[in-house]
């Protein structure tokens, strides 16, 4: 923490046009006074050398902020970093408490913006509207969500209301959680299960849980395997969740009817500013074909996180980072901190 007069100096990384006038507007209505610089450039190991004589840097998900950025941020005299953002598997948090620089996120922001953008990217499946981009005659049609079995895995406060959302469709509800929430029991007939009834008896699987190290490739080979025929698989969650390679496989047999995703494996090679930075060697050579072939499937859809993407929720983060940046100036107890 640090306690003086001046204004603290804040540099935003990989800062989109639509996010600034709520970071200007938040910072007006509070009062807090703070000097932000906005960059659209990602953080990385090349980008770095901006942050030096800023108090704090406040990041996005697609930033790279490994041990070696770390470092020199704690070399250029940085304090904290403010994720805005609620996914943090890119940052190494333990080296980042072992130099002393704090890390803040944003959950929480709007679980409304990313269950209705779950349930938008349902129906675009379910009613298989990629044939109708086409134009032309329609060789195939959709099916109703009522006359299907919705799983959702990971149930917490997003999956919730995206569960909440299709009970109005009157589907069957299927939830994989470890924790149960009895209110979306009672009240909208969510049927607790595990992984594998998930897999068995979906017609439209959504993924809304965390990353961690017991759910990586959480659909892979041996998933897909298990899956109903047919199934659609809607990820608004983390892109490590979903093997790829294993998915364009089940695609290509037909086992997955359709695959829409806002978040996709490895994002951060696909990124990349030229497509020849890309092939560093064979796993990224790997990674960037699998995705180039998923882009060729008509029944493959990607959005390159816009789930959260609302007036609502780009306000409510900016809020939550600038509120931790400002009680972590004045010695306040940080609402979400990670180091």
């Amino acid at each position: 923490m640090w306690r003086n007069k001046r204004s603290v100096k804040v540099i935003l990384y990989s800062t989109r046009s639509y996010e600034i006038d709520h970071f200007e507007e938040s910072n007006r209505r509070n009062g807090f006074r703070m000097n932000m610089r906005y960059l659209n450039c990602r953080l990385n190991k090349n980008t770095v050398g901006d942050s030096f004589g800023y108090d704090v840097v406040c990041s996005f998900v697609h930033d790279v902020i490994d041990k070696n950025v770390l470092d020199l941020l704690f070399k250029n005299g940085v304090k904290m970093v403010a994720l805005r953002c609620s996914g943090f598997d890119h940052v190494d948090l333990d080296h980042a408490r072992g130099i002393g620089i704090h890390v803040t996120y944003a959950p929480d922001y709007s679980p409304e913006s990313i269950a209705e953008y779950t349930v938008l990217l349902i129906l675009y499946a379910s009613r298989k509207l990629y044939l109708s981009l086409e134009g032309g005659e329609i060789s195939e049609v959709g099916r109703t969500l009522k006359e299907q079995v919705v799983g959702v895995v990971g149930a917490g406060k997003i999956g919730s209301v995206v569960l909440k959302m299709i009970s109005g469709f009157g589907s069957k509800l299927l939830a994989c959680d470890p924790i149960v929430n009895l209110d979306i029991v009672q009240r909208y007939g969510v049927t607790y299960v595990g992984m594998d009834e998930i897999l068995k008896s979906s017609d439209v699987i959504s993924l809304n849980c965390p990353l961690n190290e017991d759910n990586y490739h959480l659909i892979n080979d041996d998933a897909c395997k298990v899956m109903k025929y047919g199934a659609i698989l809607v990820n608004t969650g983390r892109g490590e969740l979903v093997d790829s390679i294993a998915v364009l496989s089940a695609m290509k047999s037909k086992k997955i009817r359709c695959f829409c995703t806002d978040v996709i494996e490895k994002e951060h090679i696909l990124m990349k500013q030229k497509v020849s930075d890309v092939f560093q060697n064979r796993e990224e050579h790997q990674i960037y074909t699998t995705f180039r072939s998923l882009k060729r499937q008509k029944n493959f859809l990607f959005t390159g996180h816009k789930a959260f993407l609302t007036q609502t929720s780009l306000m409510n983060i900016a809020d939550i980072t600038l509120h931790n940046i400002d009680n972590f100036k004045n010695g306040r107890p940080l609402k979400y901190q990670l180091t």
